[in-house]
């Protein structure tokens, strides 16, 4: 499996391009796992795409983190919103933990169901 991150523009283009792929598979009525990545919940799926493929036993391929969910917006004294970010450790250690998760929960379900 491997792991991309990516700037910005590439990971929204990545995004649009599964989404509308989605989209496509869900009005042709196919089934199952639609899509060539996992829905996430939350506002994991503004910053990680999990793409599979579909074999007999799907299996994930590639995890896409977008580089902006390693950062924070800088906030003032005053309460406002600087224009500059900085890369925050605890949102790093944080994703990485929930990757892990839907990693660790994708092959478990994949057990189960075989």
């Amino acid at each position: 499996m491997d792991i991309v991150i990516a700037d910005d523009w590439e990971f929204k283009r990545q995004k649009s391009v599964s989404d509308q792929d989605r989209t496509r598979r869900f009005l042709q009525n196919e089934t199952g796992l639609l899509g060539p990545t996992a829905l996430l919940s939350g506002s994991d799926q503004d910053y990680i795409l999990i793409f599979f493929e579909k074999t007999p036993v799907a299996h994930i391929t590639r995890i896409m983190v977008s580089i902006d969910a390693f950062y924070k917006l800088d906030i003032g004294s005053s309460g406002k919103l600087k224009e500059t970010k900085h890369f925050d450790s605890a949102s790093a250690a944080s994703l990485a933990e929930k990757i892990n998760g839907y990693v660790v929960g994708w092959f478990m379900g994949q057990l189960a169901g075989h």
